[in-house]
């Protein structure tokens, strides 16, 4: 059994994408100008995974890890991406995360899709924060080669 270390790093610093529509009058100190930070909490990780052949490895947005095909789920840190999101209070915003990308260890690789986040609509809270979650679905191939497998990805925040 081939025993692989998983990590996948937000893009840092954070590439975020800002739409301003229009500036939210119960906050004063954001009447003139709206800024939208995020910051990285937890990275996703799906842990270590000893693999004897093809299949999946899924990490939910609540940090859960589920495995199906040939792989069992072994030690290390499993978590859902974590992102603080800051700005104006009581803010809407929309959340995209990029179709897939691919992890690498040397010359291998591997496919990572299916990211969903919690919430999948945004709302800061009174205090102009909120902390979102995302989670992601592995492939593993067949053949795949053992190593620690690392690799980012893009998430946007949106201003409604």
């Amino acid at each position: 059994m081939l025993h692989i270390k998983i990590y996948i790093r937000l893009l840092f610093p954070i590439i975020l994408l800002l739409v301003m529509q229009q500036a939210h009058a119960a906050a004063p100190s954001c009447k003139k100008t709206i800024n939208l930070r995020a910051t990285q909490g937890a990275p996703l990780s799906f842990g270590d995974l000893l693999v004897s052949g093809a299949g999946n490895a899924v990490v939910g947005t609540n940090g859960s890890r589920f495995t199906n095909g040939l792989i069992i789920p072994a030690n290390g840190i499993v978590s859902a991406a974590e992102l603080v999101v800051t700005g104006c209070q009581d803010t809407p915003y929309s959340i995209s995360v990029q179709p897939s990308t691919t992890l690498v260890s040397g010359n291998a690789s591997m496919l990572v899709d299916g990211f969903t986040t919690a919430p999948s609509l945004g709302l800061l809270d009174i205090k102009g924060k909120q902390s979102l979650f995302i989670g992601a679905t592995l492939h593993v191939n067949d053949a795949q080669v053992a190593g620690a497998y690392t690799g980012t990805f893009l998430v946007e925040v949106i201003y409604q």
